[in-house]
């Protein structure tokens, strides 16, 4: 394959393209049955870029291809030639020499065209004999490209580090959770999805994943889903992608998730650190009312002993006594307001018990930020081909 040599090539010539040798003189190519004859050299008379295109356009809807080439290498010498007529010259470069000269010097200006706009094609009125010269280079400059290209990402794929597992087995009716770590030095990744599906299902259902606030990629089908009278099998792996698309995987082809039977389970709304909340108010104003209480049980008992010293010859003092009796009423009271709301706080955390999550299966959505929060719905509306 010459596109190697080529290639070798291209950037020099990209580069110095502006200062290419001038072509002196144009020779007129003429053609009999067996050999290709050199008629006498065409002078050429210089043109800048643009007039030299516009004339090697216009012979070459003439048919008049061996005059094109020439022309189009002026217009390349031209050192203030424009991309666009750069594209242009190489167009008709190669397409004159594919029709009258060498298919293989016809390569080089394809080339040079690939290597300034890759996406580049042809006109649909273009003839076969130019459209297969120009075919090769294309298949060729593609087929290095997507190499180079897979090299690449084969490297950046290096740079991710996944930590964390595929579950290897679930219980029925219960949600199935996923949480991963995945190290990204280079700032790639756009991207963390699960793939599954139901052994012997034809598609894999995609589940986004979401960062929550400790960075890591978080996400969970539901119970509804998982929910089963037999046992069933589920076939997983995770996607890390970036812009571009799939960058790493773990699980391949997949990995397998042992589901066992269960029905849906009840889905308990108090997380646990509600429950903790709850416990610790109740706590907090029980250690209040018992201060109250021995606070009150001192007070009165100072009272009474005011009172028992007290003598005709010795009395109490009046305005004393009133108010060290207003206190213990008040504190009084307090007792019974303070053990009164701790006997509540106690119902209220009692029945929080029992709604508490205690098994950690369901998705602790508090510990996502609002807007990143996992939509339920994609998982069953977005289907991935396997």
């Amino acid at each position: 394959m010459r596109l190697g040599m080529i290639v070798a090539t291209t950037v020099l010539a990209v580069a110095n393209s502006t200062q290419a040798a001038r072509p002196a003189k144009a020779q007129k190519v003429t053609s009999t049955p067996g050999r290709t004859q050199v008629a006498a050299p065409v002078p050429l008379v210089h043109r800048p870029a643009p007039d030299a295109i516009a004339e090697a356009q216009r012979l070459y809807d003439a048919l008049e291809y061996d005059l094109v080439a020439p022309l189009a290498s002026q217009a390349l010498s031209d050192p203030n030639i424009t991309l666009d007529q750069k594209l242009a010259a190489y167009q008709l470069q190669g397409s004159a020499l594919a029709i009258v000269g060498d298919p293989v010097d016809a390569e080089r200006p394809f080339l040079l065209l690939f290597t300034v706009r890759p996406d580049f094609s042809l006109p649909d009125d273009t003839p076969p004999k130019i459209k297969s010269v120009f075919a090769k280079v294309k298949g060729e400059f593609d087929a290095v490209r997507d190499a180079q290209e897979a090299q690449q990402r084969k490297e950046l794929a290096a740079t991710i580090d996944i930590v964390g597992s595929l579950p290897v087995e679930a219980n029925g009716g219960r949600p199935l959770r996923f949480e991963f770590n995945v190290g990204d030095p280079r700032g790639v990744v756009r991207s963390v999805r699960v793939q599954y599906r139901k052994k012997g299902e034809p598609d894999f259902l995609s589940l986004p994943l979401r960062r929550n606030v400790r960075g890591a990629w978080v996400g969970v089908v539901p119970g509804e889903w998982t929910a089963s009278d037999v046992a069933f099998t589920v076939e997983a792996s995770l996607i890390v992608a970036d812009q571009k698309g799939p960058l790493k995987r773990l699980g391949e082809p997949f990995a397998t998730v042992a589901v066992s039977a269960g029905e849906l389970a009840r889905q308990l709304p108090v997380p646990v650190w509600g429950f903790g909340t709850a416990a610790g108010v109740t706590g907090a104003v029980t250690v209040a009312a018992a201060g109250v209480t021995i606070l009150t049980r001192v007070q009165n008992a100072d009272f009474r002993s005011k009172l028992d010293r007290a003598t005709a010859d010795n009395p109490a003092d009046g305005r004393d006594i009133v108010a060290q009796q207003q206190l213990g009423e008040s504190l009084n009271v307090a007792v019974v307001a303070s053990w009164a709301t701790a006997g509540v706080a106690a119902v209220v955390t009692g029945v929080l018990a029992l709604f508490t999550n205690w098994s950690g299966e369901d998705l602790d959505l508090a510990l996502l930020p609002t807007d990143t929060a996992p939509e339920q719905s994609t998982v069953a509306a977005t289907v991935d081909a396997h």
